[in-house]
């Protein structure tokens, strides 16, 4: 399964050489089956401007179909890592 992605710099700076680290944690919330990453980490995102979007090349995870909910937690770092970040988001098939 293919899942877009994209994060936004809501800070007044530009942010440095973002990255998706990891991606990890995978959680099924509803249905059943096991859900992984089969996307190589880290996801070069660029440097992005002040109130900014970037957007990745689709994240592909192994996803079965009987996995219709799923938590995931995206780990992110910017500018040589002195800023990273942690988000779990919900993701619908």
């Amino acid at each position: 399964r293919q899942v877009p992605v994209n994060g936004t710099n809501a800070s007044l700076n530009t942010a440095g050489s973002v990255s998706i680290t990891a991606i990890a944690d995978f959680k099924v919330v509803s249905g059943t089956g096991v859900v992984s990453l089969a996307s190589p980490v880290p996801i070069a995102l660029g440097d992005v401007g002040p109130n900014a979007s970037a957007y990745t090349p689709d994240v592909v995870l192994n996803w079965p179909a009987t996995a219709t909910r799923v938590q995931m937690t995206f780990h992110v770092s910017a500018n040589g890592g002195a800023y990273t970040k942690t988000t779990t988001l919900t993701v619908m098939r």
